[in-house]
């Protein structure tokens, strides 16, 4: 080991062209770094006896544009039981049973569009709902394109590095004569 690095050591362009592919490296890695948010949206309704809603309920506004959604959900509570049915653009999701003081969360499958809440209720009272949606950025990616540069650069650098170590190894080794 201590041979190989003292050649690398004697051709500077072999170890410039390595320190550059492990800067590439490295800004690769840094790069891809995500940044977590999560935003949540609440809402609380009064529901009346018998038949109540319909009640809709918008997703979190988020700031950046290239948010990768993980994942989006909606919990519901409320202090009296209720039969609810939750849609989205018309399509039923789901039905659900909520009894009093009791939190149920529906996965929305990292969606996010306007929901609509309807249904029947024991007594009147009230229901909270709370939209969630979790994802992250990659705020440095834009280092990508610097690492792909780094990186052709070492890559170039260590050929010619490694070539002309060949070159001055086998310079040695021809006998004198």
């Amino acid at each position: 080991m201590k041979a190989l690095i003292r050649e690398i050591s004697h051709s500077k362009i072999l170890a410039v062209g390595i320190i550059l592919l492990i800067a590439a490296f490295l800004l690769a890695l840094l790069s891809v770094y995500p940044q977590y948010y999560t935003y949540s949206n609440d809402h609380t309704e009064v529901v009346d006896k018998d038949l109540w809603g319909p009640i809709s309920i918008e997703p979190p506004s988020f700031q950046d544009r290239n948010l990768r959604i993980t994942a989006s959900q909606l919990s519901l509570m409320s202090n009296v039981n209720l039969t609810v049915n939750v849609y989205t653009n018309e399509t039923l999701l789901t039905t659900l049973n909520l009894f009093s003081l009791q939190s149920k969360n529906i996965d929305l499958n990292r969606k996010t569009s306007v929901l609509f809440l309807n249904g029947t209720s024991s007594s009147s009272g009230m229901i909270k709902l709370f939209y969630t949606v979790v994802g992250y950025t990659l705020p440095l990616n834009i280092l990508g394109v610097a690492a792909a540069v780094v990186a052709i650069f070492g890559a170039v650098f260590a050929i010619r590095g490694y070539l002309t170590l060949l070159r001055e190894l086998k310079r040695e080794q021809k006998p004198k004569g």
